[in-house]
């Protein structure tokens, strides 16, 4: 413990900092009552219920997904006894773990000082997703935590092989995309060789971090087979394929049911127009850096990444160097998809670093005089309030759009319906809260239509809100309440924001 816990006073701002952040964060998570729209989705439509199932013995994971983090919301729902707070605690848990980890590792690394600094900034860009019920955080603190147990020590050594590879492991089965922490681990045992090893004794290490992460990945993978016909089952293709030839922006429930009736494996996204997929890809190289320095570090912060990047490789040991390039692949393959910013929290800390190494980094012992860097920390200071400022405007956005309505017509529902009833919609938040099963709110050109369909599946309601008028607004007569219709009985209406719940009658 006195190892982990040093007596450097940059450390002890560390942990006080942490302490504090904390404390802040499980304050803030009373105000976070109900997830939302924008991130919220797959909590209340794949995680918590897949996590439920697996506590009653049923394997029911979205194909994208392993358990990994279902597991971890089984393991606090188990003190917590609520899902949707097991999840916030997981978040709020993982931010402040992952700023010190990150804070521990670059302090081996560099220095207390950098390390310190670049903390800060990185607990500024978590901030927004610090108390969401999601697997953003959480799966970027596995990836740190991998790295973090590969590299902390001077030498790399069996242990820490053993302890990099099982969290690799989990990785893979928390988000598969995850797969892209092998080639980074393998090109820093092989390539970089931080310990100057020779190619036997670095193959070894590389078989034993795989080996010890087949541990954990297996077991998965042969549930995977079994449950879903394939062992390396996902609908990742399907989310690239909207993104290349599909509508810009999100990819939604609507563009990957198109492109299911297209393609049907990876090899069919990248040959269906070939040298679209490549120029597209190129582009997105570009796209997606530009977006992460504006939008997941924002500016000005983002500005200063690229000169504290070249700065850094002026002067790199193999460790540090083995740090600055883990995050390539993981780069690589988001650039598959559509940008967005959660997707890229495993990363921002590295991007932070390079562009703090620009502040605080060694090459400035040699920089002019005490007013170059007086002004240095001033203009730092400066882009760090600015990264505050709109963090804060985020993570209020987040507290303040909350869908509470919900609440209200989930308790009419579990008084009046029977669960599992079936209820349309295109967001799954209510049929949760009701115990209710969702189906997802069909292409109907018309209400006729989708009367049909819900007939057909024996549905017995259907909610039709703002949220669903976004993409099916020629329905909007369903938000007139007196619309008379013979087989639709309004049973709740809601006008700030506009929202109709309907219950089918059978006759």
């Amino acid at each position: 413990m006195r190892q982990f816990f040093g007596n450097d006073r940059y450390e002890k701002w560390m942990i006080a900092f942490c302490v504090i952040f904390l404390g802040s964060l499980l304050y803030l998570n009373q105000f976070h009552e109900i997830g939302g729209y924008a991130v919220e989705t797959d909590f209340y439509g794949a995680f918590a219920p897949g996590a439920k199932a697996l506590m009653e013995g049923r394997v029911e994971l979205d194909p994208g997904y392993g358990p990994g983090y279902e597991v971890m919301l089984i393991f606090f729902y188990l003190f917590v006894r609520d899902m949707f707070a097991a999840g916030k605690i997981i978040s709020i848990l993982s931010t402040v773990l992952m700023c010190f980890l990150t804070f521990k590792l670059l302090a081996r690394l560099f220095d207390s000082k950098l390390a310190f600094f670049a903390a800060l900034p990185l607990a500024f860009v978590l901030l927004p997703w610090s108390v969401v019920a999601s697997t953003d955080v959480f799966f970027a603190l596995l990836v740190t935590g991998c790295l973090y147990f590969l590299l902390k020590d001077k030498k790399i050594e069996f242990k820490h092989l053993v302890l990099s590879g099982l969290l690799a492991g989990f990785i893979y089965i928390t988000r598969h995309n995850g797969i892209a922490v092998f080639p980074a681990i393998a090109v820093i045992i092989l390539l970089i060789n931080p310990d100057n090893l020779p190619w036997l004794q670095r193959l070894k290490s590389c078989a034993v971090f795989l080996g010890f992460a087949l541990l954990i990945m297996v077991p998965w993978m042969i549930t995977n087979y079994l449950v879903n016909d394939g062992a390396f089952q996902s609908d990742s293709y399907l989310i690239i394929a909207s993104h290349f030839y599909g509508r810009p922006g999100v990819t939604g429930a609507d563009d990957l049911a198109a492109a299911s009736q297209k393609f049907n494996s990876l090899f069919d996204v990248v040959f269906y127009d070939f040298k679209h997929f490549v120029f597209h890809y190129l582009g997105n190289l570009y796209r997606h850096f530009r977006d992460v320095l504006q939008h997941s570090l924002t500016l000005p912060v983002g500005l200063f990444v690229l000169p504290g990047l070249l700065l850094l490789l002026k002067n790199i040991t193999k460790r540090q160097a083995a740090y600055a390039s883990f995050p390539i692949f993981g780069f690589l393959l988001l650039c598959l998809v559509h940008y967005e910013p959660r997707y890229y929290l495993f990363l921002v800390a590295f991007f932070l670093f390079y562009a703090v190494y620009f502040f605080f980094g060694s090459w400035q012992a040699e920089a002019a005089s005490g007013f170059f860097r007086i002004a240095h920390r001033g203009v730092y200071l400066a882009a760090i309030l600015f990264l505050a400022v709109d963090s804060s405007r985020a993570l209020k956005a987040v507290l303040t759009t909350e869908p509470l309505e919900l609440q209200e017509v989930a308790e009419y529902l579990k008084s009046n319906a029977q669960k599992n009833d079936i209820i349309i919609a295109r967001k799954p938040h209510l049929g949760y809260l009701s115990d209710l099963k969702t189906v997802y709110f069909p292409q109907a050109a018309s209400l006729a239509e989708l009367l049909t369909f819900a007939k057909n599946i024996n549905a017995r309601y259907i909610l039709y809100g703002e949220i669903e008028m976004e993409r099916r607004p020629h329905l909007q007569e369903l938000l007139n309440y007196n619309n008379g219709h013979s087989e639709l009985q309004m049973v709740y209406s809601n006008d700030h924001p506009n929202m109709a719940l309907y219950k089918i009658n059978n006759n």
